[in-house]
């Protein structure tokens, strides 16, 4: 028999003031194919998969060359590391980089520049015969990872062995919805083998040492119970969020560690659970318990199956098809994911146009704002060109003043790092990354 200790649910409430925003829908105008090329054709999510990205154990022998998959909604985003959760399976050494952010939470790095800060991380430990190892540790294959861009949903599966022995497969799943406010899901899927006891713990990591020149990550020491959830709260100079773990549906704990701030449970043969984390912004004039009503109201398969259609909407109305089977194809269907992936489909929310704004890199991707307006026109996506010129018409009087005040000069200057959220306070007393 196995034993699997199982982390659950997790509701992340971001207290942070979010700006007013904007309304960002599809044009969906066909353009004529005579005069640029372009075709609709009727099977979009055949030429879409073609810009899918995918990984398996050989690829990952080469760290250097591997980009970890990245995701986001507009609000939050995060890198998926290997393993969906951890390191390389062929190095015995932890390196994971599975951070999920909000893009309320910025710090500064060590040369300046003004940069996303992760809120928490995630990863697993693996006990086994007692021996507490990470997954790396154990004997891992059969490793896949796919993201599929038409979908929106990063899958990860792998095999464990230990001694030669088959201990247990693992399956992921992995999305930021497109169409609930704030809501990631990981559902994993977990298929033991033998009698051998073994211990699959998700471990949630309040990054409260993380720490950027004025800004400082502090946790509650003493949690608390609400409900049968378990509270940290996390504060920066900025912003303020409760981290919230919540019992996956189903399951019966065993016990309770409020040290760890987790569930323990005891699950025989196959299981799945989901990791969900919510986040939100208080000027949405919500409280957690409203939303977590209106989470509770909607099976998995419902949310997963919304938020695809999400997507496919985009990709219906995108213009894809370059003919034929060539890099430039996938350059351009993942150039429009990565696009994609920082635009929302809630009104409430202001898009940013960046690159990959939102994700977890230690600096904001640049680009430049005129190739972003430009891409999205070619694209056939109207109504997102027209928000990256109405976002920062919304802002221009901000430009004016960041302007005047650090060039020393009249007019509009936009910083390719803009920070998000109490820009005037954050730079009160320092230059701004340039």
């Amino acid at each position: 028999m196995i034993k699997l200790k199982v982390r659950v649910l997790a509701l992340l409430t971001v207290l942070c003031l979010m700006p007013a925003g904007l309304s960002c829908g599809f044009s969906g105008v066909a353009q004529d194919k005579e005069v640029n090329n372009y075709s609709f054709i009727k099977d979009v999510s055949a030429v879409v998969h073609k810009g899918d990205i995918e990984y398996s154990q050989e690829t990952l022998k080469d760290i250097k060359n591997h980009v970890n998959i990245y995701m986001g909604n507009g609000l939050i985003g995060g890198c998926i590391d290997y393993l969906g959760s951890m390191g390389n399976p062929d190095n015995r050494k932890s390196v994971s980089k599975t951070f999920i952010s909000h893009k309320g939470f910025y710090g500064r790095s060590g040369d300046g520049k003004e940069c996303i800060v992760p809120v928490y991380t995630l990863d697993f430990d693996v006990t086994c015969k007692g021996k507490k190892l990470s997954l790396n540790q154990l004997e891992v294959k059969d490793y896949k990872q796919k993201l599929d861009i038409y979908e929106g949903v990063a899958r990860t599966s792998f095999t464990i062995y230990d001694g030669g022995k088959k201990i247990a497969a693992v399956s992921m799943e992995q999305w930021m919805s497109q169409y609930m406010r704030n809501l990631y899901a990981n559902k994993v899927d977990i298929e033991s083998f033998n009698s051998e006891q073994v211990e699959f713990e998700p471990k949630f990591k309040v990054l409260n040492d993380y720490s950027f020149e004025g800004t400082q990550y502090t946790t509650e020491s003493n949690s608390s119970e609400r409900n049968e959830r378990i509270i940290y709260s996390i504060k920066t100079n900025t912003s303020s969020a409760e981290l919230v773990f919540i019992p996956a549906k189903g399951y019966k704990s065993k016990s309770i560690t409020k040290d760890s701030a987790g569930y323990i449970y005891s699950v025989d043969k196959k299981t799945s659970f989901n990791i969900d984390v919510l986040s939100i912004a208080n000027n949405e004039e919500l409280v957690a318990n409203d939303v977590l009503k209106k989470y509770d109201s909607i099976a998995y398969e419902e949310h997963i199956k919304l938020h695809k259609k999400w997507y496919s909407g985009f990709w219906k109305e995108s213009l894809v098809s370059f003919g034929g089977d060539t890099p430039f194809l996938k350059i351009w269907l993942r150039g429009n994911y990565y696009f994609a992936i920082t635009e929302s489909a809630f009104k409430s929310v202001p898009f940013v146009p960046h690159g990959l704004s939102g994700h977890a890199w230690s600096y904001f991707f640049p680009q430049d704002y005129s190739y972003v307006y430009q891409n999205y026109l070619t694209a056939n996506h109207r109504g997102m060109a027209d928000s990256t010129i109405m976002y920062w018409y919304e802002h221009l009087e901000d430009a004016k003043a960041y302007t005047k005040k650090y060039l020393k000069t009249e007019g509009a200057f936009f910083p390719w790092t803009p920070p998000f959220y109490n820009y005037d306070s954050f730079n009160k007393n320092s230059i701004p990354g340039q």
